[in-house]
């Protein structure tokens, strides 16, 4: 009797609760993309959009562009850009979004996936050039209901960083492998 009480008991939180779980980032890996730092960069304006459905700081934006610039070793930061020869004065671009997709699964059964989407658009720019590079993280949250019964999505600080992060490394990493491929291939005196 004890062991049906148990198991009706297991079952009961079960079906109250639902299910919930996360499906994990990309990482990135920028881990020495470059032997030694071959480009000088100033950080200039960090800024939203005006599409910033998860509330995301321009400080934890800034950050997780100069852990992924220290991560890449490509970059010596600098405090203002010269705007000549391969000194980059950079700007960075985000948006943040959050879209819902709800769908009955069985009579019994319904689904609902959250999407966490951060774009960012790295601009650089020297006396020569300016090039943009793009990043883009999209992170999906899975939560199952029961009858109707379970517990709503949450969205954490860490799931937001994990996100902005992701989508950063991918600009950064976008932007050390053109500019390693535009200075091999840059014909020499250009400031390349």
């Amino acid at each position: 009797m004890k062991n049906l009480i148990l198991v009706a008991s297991f079952a009961s939180l079960w079906l109250l609760g639902g299910c919930a779980n996360k499906v994990e980032h990309a990482y990135v890996d920028l881990y020495k993309t470059c032997y030694q730092k071959e480009y000088q960069l100033s950080i200039g304006d960090i800024r939203s959009d005006g599409t910033n459905e998860l509330d995301i700081s321009s400080n934890d934006v800034r950050d997780a562009l100069l852990q992924a610039l220290r991560d890449s070793n490509c970059f010596e930061l600098s405090s203002s850009g010269s705007g000549y020869g391969a000194g980059y004065s950079t700007d960075l671009l985000y948006t943040s979004r959050i879209i819902k997709e709800k769908f009955d699964k069985n009579i019994v059964t319904s689904e609902e996936k959250t999407f966490l989407i951060v774009e960012t658009v790295i601009t650089m720019q020297n006396f020569n050039e300016t090039k943009t590079y793009r990043g883009k993280s999209q992170f999906e949250m899975k939560n199952t209901k029961i009858l109707g019964i379970g517990n709503e999505t949450q969205v954490n600080y860490s799931d937001k960083i994990r996100s902005i992060q992701t989508a950063v490394r991918s600009a950064v990493k976008e932007a050390a492998e053109d500019l390693r491929t535009s200075r091999r291939t840059a014909p020499r005196g250009t400031g390349f």
